[in-house]
């Protein structure tokens, strides 16, 4: 073999040949460039020295600062000649058939050069200590040898103007990094730094379970322990003689958990590079560098392939890691989430740990264990420690579902939990649930069942944890935007232990006692453990149900107890004197607030003559309380009317307050109108009903008609009190009830015709005939017609009134102010048509019951009119037979309007209705039609003829005139000015319809 010397002197030659031949083509400052000022940090070439030791599979390694020189020593392994041509070379590395090796390029040592121009080698080789220097990069010159056999020392000189910022630089460099570069070497155990008196190290400790320790001892300072849980995958490379590896280093406290790094890393091969991860873990794996050894080169399927390697790494550690305990609310802050700033390759891991997560059960359980992400639920963290799983199981309706561990918001772990995207159990839903639970359950219901768990799972809870819930669907409530109301669920808990709606349950009075004789009585209170347990908690939950519509017990309250355990069905009832008792405080109540929806429909009233309590409904007022006269209708003797009278013992309390209670719940003290729907027995029902084509009925239907119960029964007593009230009963609401209306919407014109209740009093014989004294009693002007007239008119008969007594009424009405004329015609409702302005329209009806001279000129125009005879038979004309000829159209309008004033009394409102509805019997449709059209040519020339008249009042010729002509105009001939003046009016009254 060829002596070491002769060897190295020969490739020195080879080395200078190939430096010449660079200076001769100028390739200096290119080689220098591509091969010593890529490495922009400074520092760098300590990590390939450290390449260089672990190659060499040393133990440990020291470096030694010094003001000129940086000096490295390590036990490696001795030099051999390959070794030399390899730090030597450039780019003929003696490493690539070992895959396994750090250095994957012979231009790593160059990196050295960026300190020192002409480093030096003291190493052993062939058994022999020798040391050489290199110049121009990769001649090697012997030197004297300084250095024992024991380890191998680079030397690296350092220029005087560049020696101070180098040493801070390495210095620093190895106070950070120094430690965690030993993390991923295999046979490096310990690395030394001094500098001057300085003196520090770094110790690696290899633990069970793939825990690697690293301490680190600094002068001055306390030990620093830095733990990490390492995982490790081999990767195998065809053409590799040696298995690969891939990495994943994750950061341990003393208490074992795992914890994430604070800043994201960078990516190692062995020793850290200048590639971000965005990862707060650490990752190694043997990915293809750039020459510089400063990042992973891109679209590179062996990277890609590295980087699936490391994902699958990840995934398929988490079970084991589960296992061993480790996977806890801090781990989660170690796994990548979607806030992190992931680029590929590096998102591949986050897509494999969200895959692990969803597969099996990894996410930590609130309440002990760990769930897969499909079974787990998120929520506020009050709300899941009061639930608990059993809650969401029984509660919530979600028997496989438990509680993820809670983390804070907008954390790490938050957002990985988030990306898992497990269900959110928040206040919305506790809403829901709770209105579930509570509301109205229907048996047909999916959830009846959950309903019924829920229900169950409430009553076992103790006062505090009700309290607790309360508080929870409280702030849940307040922080909706909606309004959620729970007026429906039955969640207040009672004294009992029974639950109810917030609406029925009471708030027990606070410092005062309860009332004794209502507090029996089934009163719904509160349970007062739920206001007072707690020193804040029970003054929370009583605002919270006063919100949700619980009241403070009351007065109201009290009587609704005393009439639910007095006077409703199965009740046992009261004495009399606790009766009385009760009434003086209904009488109390409604004199205060004047409110009595709480007796309506109560039986509570005694009646004489029978025991128990009755209904409002089934009573009526007499004597001794008030004149009535109902005694003569409810004497048994109609059917139908069956009220009792009112028990006379109730004359010991206040009358005015008794009345008005009585009167406030409608019990009887008067005969009454009925207003009711058109029957089907009705004789005109046809006429009203049908007629509106295929119109819709809807909401806006106007289907009307009036009634007294038992009417013809009541008539045919031909009793003069009963008469009398009814009378009554019709004045007292007005000539409306004489009508039935019907129209299936607000679209059509209403159909008309008599009601039931004018029916039934037009073909009675319910009027007597009275005096003149009596006749005047019930006449409210004394111009009103004598009895004679009076009595024709009520009795419906032909008797007509002298011309005596109708003179005298001539000169009472004449003597009237045209003022209170006006007035009273224009008061007039009972004489006006509905297609007409109530102002200016007069029932053709009232005018013939005025004896003007316009109707009794248009009499001739109905062809079926009958002049009034002695024998009784109805007639519409009562006054036709007077003596209008001396009578100016001045005196007709008065009398018109001093009859039209007699609606203010019953008497004159009666009258005129029956006079009414006997013009309706006698003419037929087509003739009402008729008299509309009379009326309407009748009254503009009416007009127009009075105004003339003002001005010439005595003119005999000129009234005679008017007649004939209003007779003229009542048989359609209507001259041509009038019709003129009608289509005036009548586009005057569409345009007011519009």
């Amino acid at each position: 073999m060829e002596s070491f010397e002769s060897w190295l002197d020969a490739l020195r030659k080879k080395r200078e040949r190939w430096v010449a031949a660079s200076h001769e083509n100028d390739f200096d400052r290119g080689i220098w460039n591509a091969t010593v000022e890529k490495y922009a940090d400074p520092a760098h070439f300590i990590f390939e020295l450290l390449q260089n030791a672990e190659d060499a599979d040393a133990t440990w390694a020291r470096f030694e600062l010094m003001p000129d020189a940086v000096i490295f020593d390590h036990d490696g392994r001795p030099f051999e000649r390959r070794d030399i041509e390899g730090i030597t070379g450039i780019g003929n590395t003696t490493k690539l058939e070992e895959a396994n090796k750090i250095g994957c390029f012979g231009i790593g040592f160059k990196s050295v050069y960026v300190v020192a121009e002409r480093p030096q080698v003291h190493c052993t080789i062939e058994e022999r200590s020798i040391a050489f220097a290199i110049r121009d990069l990769v001649v090697p010159e012997l030197i004297a040898a300084a250095h024992g056999p024991a380890s191998t020392r680079f030397v690296l000189p350092l220029p005087a103007e560049s020696a101070a910022a180098t040493v801070a630089k390495v210095r620093s460099t190895l106070d950070q990094a120094g430690a965690r570069s030993l993390l991923y070497l295999q046979h490096l155990r310990r690395l030394e730094w001094t500098d001057g008196s300085m003196q520090a190290y770094c110790m690696v400790e290899n633990g069970g379970e793939s825990i690697r320790t690293l301490r680190t001892t600094a002068d001055g300072k306390p030990e620093q322990i830095d733990r990490f849980l390492l995982l490790s995958r081999p990767v195998r490379r065809d053409g590799a003689k040696s298995d690969l590896s891939v990495k994943i280093a994750m950061r341990l406290n003393l208490g074992g958990e795992i914890m994430p790094e604070p800043t994201p890393t960078r990516v190692s091969v062995f020793f850290e590079t200048e590639e971000q991860t965005g990862l707060h873990m650490h990752v190694h794996g043997p990915f293809q560098l750039t020459d510089n050894r400063a990042n992973i080169k891109r679209d590179n399927e062996w990277n890609e392939h590295i980087a699936d390697e490391l994902a699958a790494l990840l995934a398929e550690s988490l079970p084991g890691l589960r296992d061993r305990g480790m996977i806890k609310r801090s781990f989660l802050e170690v796994l990548p989430n979607g806030s992190d700033d992931l680029s590929e390759p590096w998102d591949r891991l986050r897509s494999g740990a969200i895959a692990a997560f969803r597969e099996h059960p990894l996410v930590p359980a609130h309440f002990d264990g760990h769930v897969r992400a499909g079974d787990a639920a998120r929520g506020p963290a009050d709300i899941r420690d009061f639930l608990r799983d059993e809650g969401l199981a029984a509660f919530a309706g979600l028997p496989d579902r438990r509680w993820a561990t809670g983390v804070l918001r907008n954390s790490r772990a938050d957002a990985f939990l988030s990306s898992l995207e497990i269900a959110e159990w928040g206040g919305a839903e506790l809403l829901a649930a709770f209105q579930r639970a509570f509301g109205p359950i229907y048996s047909y219901s999916s959830d009846a069942e959950v309903a019924r768990k829920a229900c169950a799972w409430f009553d076992a809870l103790d006062d505090e944890a009700v309290q607790r819930l309360y508080l929870l669907v409280d702030a849940a409530i307040r922080t909706q935007k909606r309004s959620i109301s729970l007026a429906h669920s039955a969640f207040v808990r009672l004294e009992d232990g029974r639950r109810t709606r917030p609406g029925d349950a009471l708030l027990p009075p606070i410092g005062a006692p309860l009332d004794e004789e209502a507090a029996a009585h089934g009163l719904v209170l509160v349970r007062s453990a739920l206001l007072r347990v707690g020193r804040g908690r029970g003054k929370d939950v009583e605002q919270f149900l006063r919100r949700v519509g619980v009241k403070e017990i009351g007065e109201r309250d009290y009587l609704r107890a005393i009439i639910g355990a007095n006077y409703v069905a199965g009740a046992t009832p009261p004495t009399v004197e606790r009766h009385m008792q009760h009434m003086r405080r209904f009488l109390r109540w409604h004199a205060e607030h004047g409110d009595v929806r709480m007796l309506e429909g109560i039986a509570f009233l005694r009646v004489e003559g029978a025991e128990g309590y009755h209904a409002a409904s089934a009573v009526y007022l007499d004597q001794p309380f008030v004149t009535s006269g109902l005694g003569l209708i409810y004497d048994g003797k109609v059917k139908g009317r069956d009220r009792r009278p009112l028990w006379g013992g109730y004359g010991r309390l206040k009358r005015e307050p008794l009345l008005a209670l009585l009167k406030a719940l409608r019990v009887e003290d008067k005969l009454f109108v009925h207003r009711t729907m058109i029957p089907y027995t009705h004789p005109h029902r046809h006429e009203l009903i049908y007629g509106f084509g295929s119109a819709r009925e809807t909401s806006t239907c106007e289907n009307i008609d009036y009634t007294i119960p038992q009417l013809p029964a009541l008539l045919a007593r031909s009793s003069p009190e009963i008469s009398k009230q009814i009378w009554r009963a019709v004045a007292a609401v007005g000539s409306h009830v004489m009508r039935a209306s019907y129209a299936p919407n607000q679209t059509h014109e209403p159909h008309r015709a008599l009601s039931t209740l004018a029916l039934g009093l037009r073909g009675a014989a319910w009027l007597r005939r009275m005096d003149r004294c009596a006749s005047r009693a019930l006449s409210p002007h004394p111009s009103w017609p004598p009895a004679s007239q009076q009595r024709a008119m009520r009795s419906g008969c032909t008797r007509s009134a002298s011309p005596r007594s109708t003179v005298a009424a001539r000169k009472n009405i004449t003597h009237d102010s045209a003022r209170h004329r006006r007035s009273a015609f224009q008061r007039s409702s009972l004489t006006s048509w509905r297609r007409f302005p109530r102002k200016r329209s007069k029932n053709l009806a009232t005018r013939c019951c005025d004896g003007s001279q316009a109707a009794r000129s248009a009499r001739p125009n109905f062809p079926n009119a009958r002049r009034p005879t002695r024998s009784g038979a109805p007639s519409v004309w009562p006054n036709v037979r007077a003596p209008l000829r001396r009578r100016t159209m001045k005196s007709v309008n008065v009398a018109s309007a001093q009859a039209t004033r007699m609606r203010g009394s019953w008497g004159g409102l009666i009258l005129s209705t029956i006079i009414r509805t006997t013009a309706a019997r006698w003419s037929a449709k087509p003739a009402i039609r008729r008299c509309r059209s009379i009326f309407r040519t009748a009254r503009p020339i009416l007009r127009r003829r009075s105004c003339w008249l003002r001005r010439q009042p005595n003119s005999p010729k000129t009234t005679s005139r008017s007649v004939r002509h209003v007779a003229r105009s009542g048989g359609m001939r209507v001259p041509r000015p009038t019709r003129k003046w009608l289509l005036l009016c009548d586009r005057q009254k569409r345009r007011r319809s519009r």
